[in-house]
């Protein structure tokens, strides 16, 4: 589900104080879209991260009455006591199962022990899913069935709005405009790897390296080395090309432009990122023709990659388009190995 989506959702279930769940991978936005619906609706916020608390940092802990012989539990001063707001539950799903089980009876009741969540208060929960590769474990049936579930997704719209509004560099803008499926690309075997939340970070490191090996290093570090190069290539060349123009205009890309050593990789860039335009949209209708000139355009191996990432739908549209017919039998070896 889309962020934009999500925090509508988020909203109505304040309202009416629903617990509601996000999923999602590292670094997408699911605690900046908890803070967000906090702020447009002008409440607090309240954002714990379970895996760092133990069970008396939500249960309390006893403190003995003498006068009655009993113990009163004297709760934290972080959970709210009056006002409107939203309380995050953040990576829940790390959380020890002690600390689950306090979380439990808070969702389930909202309430723990002698404390009880202000009328006020809704709940939000956020985590990564098992195989997102970040030490997630199971949620727990009795907990997850308390909850509305929402997995969460990357979304460049919503990015970029929050971009915009927060200062992030016009090289960093340009290059996701040409290449939004690298808004986040999880890479298992690489440590860094680009996320909404890692562009934000390179935005901060970038300002004041002038220095190219530096500035290599620091994207290599940040987004990984195959986006960190592909985004080295667009700062001195990629930001020349527009994919509206070829797919709007019929205009192609100037390969002789190039230096020696980078034309594949610029193609494959500019292939993928057509690829990725054409399959965002709802219809094929009224680019088939500069598609077919651009796909004509690309040698064997740059079809494969362009046909690959094509919805069948939109493959079958172009076969049967008579602007394909040049290439349409090449096409069929290509799409179908025949």
């Amino acid at each position: 589900m889309k962020i934009t989506t999500t925090k509508k959702h988020l909203v109505n279930a304040h309202k009416k104080k629903i617990t509601a769940m996000l999923w999602g991978p590292p670094g997408i936005g699911k605690s900046s879209i908890v803070k967000q619906v906090a702020q447009e609706l002008g409440i607090n916020l309240v954002d714990l991260r379970l895996p760092q608390l133990e069970p008396p940092d939500l249960r309390g802990i006893p403190v003995p009455n003498r006068e009655t012989k009993t113990a009163d539990w004297y709760y934290p001063e972080y959970l709210p006591s009056d006002g409107e707001g939203i309380l995050f539950l953040d990576e829940i799903e790390k959380a020890p199962v002690a600390v689950k089980n306090a979380a439990l009876q808070l969702v389930l009741d909202r309430e723990i022990g002698s404390y009880k969540l202000p009328p006020g208060y809704s709940i939000v929960c956020a985590g990564n899913r098992e195989d997102d590769g970040a030490f997630s474990q199971q949620l727990g049936s009795a907990l997850a069935n308390r909850m509305m579930h929402f997995d969460v997704v990357p979304d460049y719209e919503a990015w970029l709005t929050w971009a915009r509004q927060n200062n992030i560099t016009d090289g960093i803008l340009g290059y996701l405009a040409f290449r939004p499926d690298h808004l986040y690309r999880y890479d298992v075997d690489a440590k860094a790897f680009p996320t909404p939340r890692s562009w934000e970070m390179l935005n901060t490191m970038w300002q004041g390296i002038d220095n190219i090996a530096e500035q290599n290093e620091l994207l290599e570090a940040v987004v990984g080395k195959v986006v960190g190069l592909e985004y080295r290539t667009w700062l001195t060349v990629y930001k020349n090309v527009r994919v509206e123009d070829i797919l709007l205009k019929g205009e192609l890309p100037d390969f002789n432009k190039l230096e020696k050593g980078k034309e594949k990789s610029f193609i494959y860039a500019v292939t993928t990122a057509v690829a990725h335009y054409v399959k965002q949209r709802k219809t094929f209708d009224g680019i088939e023709a500069n598609t077919a000139k651009f796909v004509m355009f690309l040698d064997a191996e740059m079809r494969t990659v362009f046909c690959k990432q094509i919805p069948t739908k939109h493959l079958g549209t172009m076969i049967e388009h008579k602007a394909f017919r040049p290439i349409a039998e090449n096409l069929m070896t290509v799409i179908f190995g025949v």
